[in-house]
């Protein structure tokens, strides 16, 4: 037997009690460790769980969720969860809100019904959801550029990012937009797949309707013109103003002191809290009217859609909407031939959300070849928008008509009707051009005693009166027909038989 001195055997001891500290360490540190590990997963799949779930809030009693694979449709609460799968549908007097993981919302109005038909999310993209709208009216307010939103109606589908818009699905299917553009595609299931007819992109203040009629012409493969100006209707009513309301001051639906009641919906209804304090008396600041502050406008073109557009025709009218307030609105002209004109649009009504302009070959703001258009509006300060420009193209040889061999009479006719340029300003025109600082033009001209109407770029003067021998126009700035450099003009003369003069045309240089 080995004999192990003393010595020996407390240094070994005292080895062995060294290294066990450093083994507790490090299975406290993997513990630790798989901690972590395990705590984060759940946050994860508790994040994602969250994420494809979205919060309903309930404005009126009448509310119903049909969850997915089920057949009985239970009573929805503030605060209701939906999934991929579930319907929702609201009843009289009843709206729901719609609040996604990223911040998105969604509102639907009384009696509407939608099906949450996709609803998944990835750190990548974000949320995808593919949700339709059966029927009745929704808003849709995509605060976040990110996520993929698709809303479904019976033939069409609509793509957003960063957008406000409405549908309806009703006898129509109609599209609105109030910022951003959305894109809506027809479409139409052809067996198993879903075809698209015609996709089309609609801007803010833009509205486009889908009805039986326009969809059969777009499965004929017709051309048809879906895009309008909002309607003034809507704009006026109460889903639209509680809408807009909502979006400027949202109501925190989540919070436990948010209680709702919703006043006449038959004249401009809103959602008000019941927490006002509508009985306190009304300070002085408080019954003092404020101003209104008008917005600054902006002009849209909704007719044509499409720039350039191409037009086989002699006559065309071109529409837009305006948002904010505008006094005028101004179309500044070159037709193919060159000759500009400045126009300002004579029915258009102050403060009105529509305009129209028509475009045609006898105004000669329409001939053969590129024509230009810039629209914009001015408001109360003579303050101008941003400019928007059309161009539409006719084809050469669209204004071609047979030819026939005038009568006698009319060549007889034809030869006495004479009309020219006389002066500018009181000073004699000498090559049917002027130059000039004024501020004001006035222009003479001569008329034979026959012509009964004078014609300056293709509008009436009114002043003019037949058999008087001298007709006479004026060019202002504060008319928008005179501007800084050169100023194109045409003139001609019709006698009561609609026999034309030749066209004279003039130059008016401003400095």
């Amino acid at each position: 037997m080995q004999h192990i001195s003393p010595y020996y055997y407390r240094r070994q001891r005292q080895k062995k009690e060294f290294l066990l500290p450093f083994l507790i360490i490090i299975c406290i540190g993997i513990i630790i460790i798989l901690i972590t590990q395990l705590v984060f997963s759940f946050l994860d799949d508790n994040k994602q769980d969250l994420s494809t779930k979205i919060s309903v809030y309930s404005i009126g009693d009448s509310i119903q969720i049909l969850p997915g694979q089920q057949t009985d449709w239970i009573k929805g609460y503030n605060g209701s969860i939906l999934v991929a799968g579930d319907t929702l549908r609201t009843g009289a007097a009843t709206k729901a809100v719609l609040q996604f993981n990223d911040g998105n919302l969604l509102r639907i109005n009384e009696n509407t019904q939608l099906v949450i038909n996709q609803l998944t999310h990835s750190k990548k993209n974000g949320i995808h959801t593919l949700i339709e709208l059966s029927y009745g009216e929704m808003w849709m307010n995509k605060k976040s550029f990110d996520g993929d939103y698709v809303l479904k109606i019976n033939n069409g589908r609509v793509y957003s990012v960063g957008t406000i818009f409405a549908i309806d699905n009703k006898a129509n299917e109609i599209l609105r937009v109030l910022q951003g553009n959305v894109q809506f595609d027809v479409t139409e299931q052809q067996g198993d797949n879903i075809v698209v007819l015609e996709s089309y992109v609609v801007g803010i203040g833009q509205q486009l309707t889908l009805n039986e009629d326009a969809l059969e012409s777009i499965k004929e493969r017709k051309v048809v013109d879906l895009i309008a100006a909002l309607s003034n209707e809507w704009e006026t009513s109460s889903w639209h103003n509680w809408n807009v309301q909502e979006d400027q001051n949202p109501t925190d639906f989540a919070s436990p002191t948010a209680e709702v009641k919703i006043t006449d919906t038959t004249n401009n209804a809103v959602v008000e809290n019941l927490n006002a304090t509508e009985n306190q008396p009304k300070t002085e600041e408080e019954e003092t009217p404020q101003e209104i502050i008008k917005e600054k406008p902006v002009v849209f073109v909704t007719k044509p859609s499409t720039t350039p557009f191409t037009l086989n025709a002699e006559k065309y009218v071109l529409q837009g909407a305006i948002k904010g307030y505008a006094k005028s609105v101004v179309v500044d002209s070159v037709n193919g031939k060159g000759v500009k004109d400045v126009y300002t649009l004579s029915k258009f009504t102050a403060g009105s959300s529509t305009w129209n302009y028509t475009v045609f070959k006898d105004y000669n703001n329409l001939t053969e070849g590129l024509n230009k258009y810039t629209v914009y509006a001015k408001d109360e300060n003579g303050q101008i928008s941003e400019k928007v420009t059309v161009e539409i193209n006719v084809p050469v040889g669209t204004f071609k008509v047979e030819e026939e061999k005038p009568s006698q009479e009319v060549i007889d006719s034809m030869s006495a009707l004479l009309l020219s340029v006389v002066s500018f300003n009181g000073e004699s025109n000498l090559n049917n051009r002027y130059e000039t600082t004024e501020e004001r033009v006035e222009i003479i001209g001569s008329a034979t005693l026959n012509i009964s109407k004078v014609y300056v770029n293709g509008f009436q003067l009114t002043q003019y009166s037949s058999g008087s021998g001298q007709w006479k126009y004026f060019a202002k700035t504060e008319f928008d027909n005179l501007h800084l450099g050169e100023n194109y003009f045409s003139v001609y003369g019709v006698d009561n038989a609609g026999n034309k003069t030749s066209t004279v045309n003039f130059v008016i240089v401003k400095k």
